[in-house]
């Protein structure tokens, strides 16, 4: 590899060079990372910003006559030397020179200098950016009054205003807004042509007056404002080729013609937003495409408008409808390695659209999963193939709109709302126990807005029983924990669920940092604690109410996830994240039914830490030979700081991408009588947290990402408090072979992890 980087130029002609480097002088960060993207040749990259190993790669290996693998690493690994080229830096400085003058640098000067040695070529681009111009005055030359008025109307929104320094984007980005705001007043054939602006700099004091300036139609004096008049609605499929007969319905002053695949009318009538008699409005028109799109039964949506031939101050709209395919079904292969853990699924999806003509979906899904769980039990000779089972059979209903509610005026105030109707029956077989859960659930969905989003269920059932493996009878007998084995015990839950997101991430602003954040709450129980009282209700010998003669759950269980993303640039990120949960049982219960209490570790949590192995809190299980329950509590934090940065933009057909990480976090029991390890005390919690760091590679498909993860173990609240930095035992073989500690853990997953 050595060899190759000394002779990266030995097949180079004469004159050719290999470009090393180059370099912007003269600005600050933020415009040289402005400029970077106008710089028309690059060096080759390097791996971790030290060594050009695909440069390398493809010199070692390129041959007169190569061989499959050689050829296979060149075309995947590799990448040719860039050799410089003059005429592209001369193009550079050209763009570079056009960028900071639409950034109000007028008067900036910009060169660039190369210098060549051993073949090897240095590039540097000295820019004097000099004073940039400011807005010193704006004016207005609009032919149209009406226009005017309503433009004037809104001048404080305009994205122009005095001493704001010049931006050619800003002009670009006032022209449309111009455009939307008046199209929104029924001008809809209004268009960014009729505006532009003119710019004077003569004033020689580093600022510019500008004239905004909105022309009139060719041979008019002025825009005309259009009305709506006949709204028709044609909903056509496949079978619009037999002949068959269609159905004319009208509804609220709009036509609806069916084919036999139709759609109930009053479905499509609330998803549209336009309105006879009303102005043409481009905020109307846009709804009623995306509300029509979030049916998810059409394979396109297309709406034009004519000029009505009686009155030409009317317009007609022709909304067209294709509907997609009916029926899918969708089969999907998944595995996993988390350290000792291995495991592997797969899933079949059907899909019916439209399924009793209300554009409803309905969806069934079957998940089998197998895996391999390690430290089982001390008796085993060796650890058996796939010991865990489950498999997930689901059957669930989307209805458009809330149902059991009146159409309006609830999708005026609510955006994209939906219902769904879900059950859900999964079997779970592992060696400490097995599992059979039935739930159910009746739930509302609906957007706020752009940046937040709402789901109500305010119904879930849910009937669980378990049985405890003899190794896990007898481990709960020598824990003597009354708590741990009613958190077992076959029960039934019952109450409502509440979900809320917050995020103003902007798919098409890369570079704008964002956050996101998710809070759950559940409730569950108190209609059934209170019919129980009510009623009088007979306790059974554990001193609690039953429903179905099942013992029942009443808890109050929130949640919050917070996530930061801040970009440096469109190649490197930093992630934060923070999560925390807690869970209160009362009246009828001791303890949070099993599957809901929290657990820490794994491929999206503490990745140092297998998934369920810490806590709670400073519970000490040495023996990790031995049967091992998961490791959960009533009360969780944990976070996450994760830097992300490209490494290469081809790999294997992927973009290779790497992360460095540090993750802590624990459970407790916050019960009165926890367990003095295991309990929660604010003046000591953050000593139990367990710490981990680590790094990780990517290879990002676009439309699927690998994710390779090793964690390393800093800090393991499971031993003594004096001894919880294992990392200081790093090199005592004699620690490590006592304690049976593994440093490392490994995951794969799907995804990034948060």
């Amino acid at each position: 590899m050595l060899a190759s980087g000394c002779s990266s130029t030995r097949n180079f002609n004469e004159g050719q060079s290999l470009l090393k480097n180059y370099q912007i002088k003269g600005v600050d960060a933020s415009l040289k990372e402005k400029i970077t993207p106008f710089i028309r040749q690059k060096p080759n990259k390097k791996l971790f910003g030290i060594s050009k190993v695909s440069l390398h790669l493809h010199q070692l290996f390129d041959r007169k006559k190569p061989s499959k693998i050689s050829s296979w690493i060149i075309n995947n690994l590799g990448e040719p030397p860039v050799i410089y080229d003059s005429t592209l830096s001369r193009i550079s400085v050209i763009q570079i020179q056009q960028l900071l003058m639409n950034n109000g640098y007028f008067l900036a000067k910009v060169k660039y200098e190369d210098t060549t040695q051993h073949k090897k070529t240095n590039v540097i681009y000295n820019i004097e950016p000099n004073q940039a111009y400011h807005i010193r005055n704006i004016q207005y030359t609009i032919k149209d009054s009406i226009v005017q008025s309503i433009y004037f109307y809104k001048l404080n929104e305009s994205l122009l205003q005095i001493g704001k320094q010049f931006d050619q984007a800003a002009l670009a980005n006032e022209r449309d807004r111009i455009t939307k705001y008046l199209r929104n007043f029924g001008y809809y054939y209004f268009n960014r042509e009729y505006i532009h602006f003119d710019i004077d700099t003569s004033l020689k004091t580093y600022q510019l007056d500008i004239n905004v300036i909105i022309e009139n139609p060719e041979k008019s004096n002025k825009h005309q404002s259009f009305k709506l008049k006949n709204i028709e609605t044609s909903i056509i499929s496949d079978n619009i080729r037999t002949g068959l007969l269609t159905d004319t319905i009208e509804l609220n002053n709009i036509k609806f013609i069916h084919t036999k695949n139709k759609i109930q009318a009053k479905i499509l009538r609330r998803m549209l937003f336009l309105e006879r008699g009303k102005k043409f409005n481009e905020d109307d028109l846009l709804l009623s495409y995306n509300r029509l799109g979030d049916l998810g039964i059409f394979k396109y949506i297309n709406i034009d408008f004519e000029k009505d031939s009686i009155d030409s101050t009317q317009l007609n709209a022709n909304i067209q409808l294709s509907l997609a395919k009916k029926q899918s079904t969708n089969t999907e292969l998944e595995g996993y390695v988390a350290s000792e853990n291995v495991g592997t699924s797969a899933n079949f999806i059907y899909s019916n659209r439209n399924i009793f003509k209300g554009a409803e979906v309905f969806e069934f899904k079957i998940r089998a999963g197998l895996e391999t769980q390690a430290f089982v039990d001390a008796n085993q000779s060796s650890i058996p193939i796939f010991n865990s089972r489950e498999t997930n059979t689901s059957a669930s209903i989307t209805f458009p709109g809330f149902i059991f509610f009146r159409d309006k005026p609830t999708y005026v105030l609510f955006s994209n709302p939906k219902s769904r109707i879900g059950i859900n029956y999964i079997s779970e077989n592992r060696p400490e126990y097995s599992r059979r859960t039935l739930n159910s659930s009746f739930s509302y969905e609906w957007k706020q807005n752009n940046y937040v989003s709402h789901s109500f269920a305010p119904m879930t059932i849910n009937f669980v029983n378990s049985f405890l493996s003899t190794e896990a009878n007898n481990l709960l007998d020598s824990l003597n924990n009354i708590y741990l084995r009613e958190s077992f015990e076959p029960h039934i839950t019952l109450g409502m669920r509440y979900s809320l997101v917050i995020s103003n991430q902007q798919l098409d602003q890369f570079k704008k940092n964002y956050y996101y954040i998710k809070f759950n709450l559940e409730v569950m129980g108190t209609g059934l604690y209170a019919a129980s009282k009510l009623l009088n209700d007979q306790k059974n010998n554990f001193n609690q109410y039953e429903f179905f003669n099942l013992p029942y759950y009443n808890f109050t269980r929130p949640e919050i996830d917070a996530r930061y993303f801040s970009n440096f640039s469109t190649r490197s990120q930093i992630v934060y994240r923070f999560n925390t949960g807690i869970g209160f049982a009362y009246w009828n219960s001791k303890v949070l039914p099993f599957e809901r209490q929290f657990f820490t570790g794994g491929a999206n949590s503490i990745r140092a830490f297998r998934a369920r192995s810490v806590g709670p809190g400073g519970y000490r299980n040495i023996d990790l030979s031995s049967l091992n329950l998961d490791q959960t509590g009533n009360f969780k934090i944990e976070g996450n700081i994760e830097y992300r940065f490209d490494i290469l933009e081809r790999f294997i057909g992927a973009k290779l991408k790497g992360a460095s990480f540090i993750d802590f976090g624990n459970v407790w029991d916050i019960q009165k009588n926890a367990n003095e390890l295991e309990g929660f005390k604010t003046s000591t919690f953050y000593k139990e947290l367990a710490i981990g760091t680590g790094v990780g590679l990517r290879l990002d498909y676009r439309f699927l990402l690998f994710r390779f993860d090793l964690g390393l173990k800093l800090r393991d609240p499971r031993f003594e408090n004096a001894n919880r930095w294992v990392i200081e035992q790093f090199n005592n073989n004699a620690w490590k072979e006592a304690n049976n500690y593994n440093f490392f853990n490994f995951n794969f997953g799907i995804g990034y992890p948060f």
